[in-house]
C-alpha cells in the first residue's frame, strides 16, 4: 500500500476542525474518537481495502448498512449506505493506486467506511440520542460496549452485518419489541388499518361494523373471517366475538376491557399504523439507553403501565398496579438498590410539600398539626415536619427505601380507591403499591424472624421498625410506551409525561451531513 494512503488518512482523522454534526452530537464524536484511536493503533493504514482493491467486508458493510438500520428501529438515509456505495464504485475504476486521486479516493472510503460502522454500531449498541439532551428524568447507567474490538473483530470476520447485528440490547424484551416493528411495518405495508366510527354499539350491521371487524384483524384481537363460498364473505356484524376482541384490545391498551366502543377506545382505534411504528423505535431507542442486564432479581416500575413486576432469578414472581406522580411532579427514571423496608413507617414532609401545602394550612389553624398525627422535628435549618405512623398517614404501614437523591420510594396508601381507576397518576412523585404487605412478606421470606405472619403481627402492633433486606435488590424505575408481552402480545400505553415527543422531535432533528474529508484535513484544491 503506498505511504500516501496512510498519511491522507492520519491527517484526515487528526483533525481538529470537526463540523458541528459530529462535536455536538455524542455519539457521533464517539465514534470519531474511537475511529481516531483505531487509526492510530493501526499506523493509519487503512482497514477495508488492501493492494488489489475494496477487501470484501466493504462490501458487505455498504449492503448491510440500511438492513441493519431498519432492523433495529433507526433511520436507514442516516447512514449514508447509497454514499458508500457510489465510493465503492469509483474505487472499483481505479486500474492501480499511482496515482494521487485513486490514493485519496480510497483513504476517504476508508475513513467513511469506518466512521460509518462505528457510528451505526454506537447508535445500535447505546442509542442515537442521550436522555440527558432532552431535559427529562432518565438517570440509568448504559451499557459498556468496546467498539473499537467489535470493529476489529467485524474486519476479521466474514459477516459485517452479524458484528452489527450482535451490538442490539441482548435483553428478550427488546427481541420481542424489534420482531413488532417488523410486524407493524408489514401492516403499513398492506395499507394500515381502516378508521372506525364512534356511533357502533352491539348489535349493529353494515360498513362501519365491517371496518371495526377489519380494523381489529389487522392487529390479530379478531381471527380473520374466512371466505364464504364463491369470495362472499359474511355479513358484517357487532356480535359477541367482537365485543371480545374489543376487549382484548383494550386490556393491551390499558383501558377497562368492557368490550364496548368508548370515546377512548375509538380513540386508540384510530391511531394509524405509522404512528405505532414511530411508537415502537421509539422505545426500542430506550432500552438502549439500558444496561445490559437488569439482575436475576429486580422490581420492574414501568410508570405509563402503572405496574410493578418482581422478578426472582428470572421468574415474575409479584404484579400489581401502582400510583405514579402527576404531571407536574413527575416520577424519575432511575435505577437503585432496595436496602430496607419500614413497618408502620413516619412521614418526612417534603419541604416543597411543607411550603406548599401543610404551612399555609398551619397558618390558618394553628391546631392543623396536631390534628393530623404531625409534629415538628429537629433544630435551625434541619427542622422539618413529620406525620407520625397512623392509619392517616399517606405512606400506610410499609416503606421500601432504597436512598437516592430523587427522594423517591415505593410505599403503601391509605387511598385504595385509586388502584381501581385505568390512568393512576396522582402521586407527589413515589409509587404506591396496591398489595405492599404482599411484597414485604416476599422480600423477607428467608428471614426466620419474619416468616408466617410476622410481618401482618407487626404491622397490627403499630411500632414503627425498620427491617433490613437479606440481600440489597435492584429497583428499575422506567418508562415504556410500547412492549412486547412473553405470549406476543403488543401493549401500548399513552405518553403520560409527553417523553415519547420530546424524543421523537430530537430523532427527527438529528442531521445527516456528509463526511466533508478534503475540508476535514485543509485540502483545498481537492475540497474544489
Amino acid at each position: 500500500m503506498p505511504p500516501q494512503v496512510a498519511q491522507i488518512i492520519r491527517s484526515t482523522v487528526e483533525s481538529e476542525t470537526l463540523p458541528a454534526t459530529i462535536k455536538e452530537q455524542k455519539e457521533r464524536a464517539r465514534a470519531w474518537d474511537e475511529m481516531r484511536r483505531f487509526y492510530q493503533k493501526r499506523q493509519y493504514q487503512p482497514a477495508w481495502s488492501d493492494v488489489k482493491g475494496p477487501r470484501p467486508q466493504a462490501e458487505q458493510l455498504a449492503q448491510a448498512v440500511a438492513s441493519v438500520a431498519a432492523t433495529e428501529g433507526l433511520d436507514p438515509q442516516r447512514y449514508q449506505s447509497e454514499r458508500l456505495a457510489g465510493l465503492l464504485s469509483q474505487m472499483k475504476e481505479d486500474k492501480s493506486l499511482e496515482s494521487p486521486e485513486a490514493q485519496r479516493r480510497l483513504a476517504d472510503l476508508d475513513v467513511e467506511m469506518t466512521f460509518v460502522y462505528l457510528t451505526l454500531a454506537a447508535h445500535t449498541a447505546i442509542g442515537r440520542v442521550q436522555p440527558e439532551t432532552l431535559r427529562i428524568h432518565w438517570e440509568n447507567q448504559s451499557r459498556n460496549v468496546d467498539l473499537d474490538a467489535r470493529l476489529e473483530k467485524a474486519l476479521q470476520s466474514d459477516d459485517v452485518a452479524a458484528s452489527l447485528r450482535t451490538l442490539a440490547p441482548p435483553n428478550p424484551r427488546y427481541a420481542r419489541l424489534r420482531d413488532a416493528l417488523a410486524r407493524y411495518r408489514e401492516i403499513a405495508n398492506r395499507g394500515g388499518w381502516p378508521k372506525v366510527p364512534e356511533d357502533l354499539e352491539k348489535g349493529a350491521r353494515g360498513a362501519g361494523v365491517l371496518a371495526l371487524r377489519n380494523r381489529l384483524t389487522a392487529e390479530g384481537d379478531l381471527p380473520a373471517v374466512p371466505e364464504g363460498r364463491e369470495g362472499q364473505q359474511p355479513a358484517p356484524v357487532f356480535d359477541d366475538a367482537v365485543a371480545q376482541a374489543i376487549a382484548r384490545f383494550q386490556q393491551r391498551h390499558g383501558l377497562e376491557p368492557d368490550g364496548k366502543l368508548g370515546e377512548d377506545t375509538v380513540a386508540e382505534l384510530n391511531v394509524p399504523v405509522q404512528q405505532r411504528i414511530q411508537q415502537i423505535e421509539i422505545n426500542l431507542e430506550r432500552w438502549r439507553w439500558l444496561p445490559s442486564s437488569l439482575g436475576d432479581s429486580y422490581v420492574w416500575v414501568n410508570v405509563p403501565e402503572f405496574r410493578m413486576e418482581l422478578y426472582d432469578e428470572g421468574r415474575k414472581a409479584i404484579d400489581m398496579a401502582v400510583v405514579v406522580g402527576k404531571q407536574q411532579s413527575q416520577t424519575p427514571v432511575f435505577s437503585d438498590m432496595m436496602e430496607y423496608l419500614e413497618l408502620n413507617p413516619e412521614w418526612n414532609i417534603p419541604p416543597s410539600i411543607a411550603e406548599g401545602e401543610i404551612l399555609p394550612k398551619l397558618a390558618s389553624d394553628p391546631g392543623y398539626l396536631a390534628s393530623h398525627n404531625m409534629e415538628f422535628v429537629g433544630e435551625g435549618a434541619n427542622q422539618r415536619i413529620r406525620q407520625r405512623s397512623g392509619p392517616d398517614n399517606p405512606l400506610g404501614q410499609v416503606k421500601f427505601m432504597f436512598p437516592n437523591e430523587h427522594d423517591v420510594y415505593l410505599h403503601d396508601t391509605p387511598a385504595d380507591h385509586l388502584f381501581s381507576r385505568e390512568e393512576r397518576d396522582f402521586s407527589h412523585g413515589c409509587i404506591r403499591l396496591e398489595r405492599p404487605v404482599q411484597l414485604a412478606e416476599y422480600l423477607l421470606r428467608d428471614k426466620p424472624e419474619w416468616g408466617g405472619t410476622k410481618v401482618r403481627e407487626a404491622i397490627l402492633s403499630g411500632e414503627h421498625r425498620t427491617v433490613r433486606l437479606p440481600k440489597k435488590l435492584p429497583v428499575h424505575i422506567l418508562y415504556f410506551t410500547a412492549w412486547v408481552e412473553d405470549n406476543g402480545v403488543v401493549n401500548f400505553r399513552k405518553d403520560v409525561y409527553g417523553h415519547d415527543q420530546k424524543l421523537a422531535a430530537a430523532l427527527a432533528q438529528e442531521p445527516v451531513v456528509p463526511l466533508d474529508l478534503p475540508a476535514l484535513r485543509g485540502d483545498v484544491r481537492a475540497a474544489r
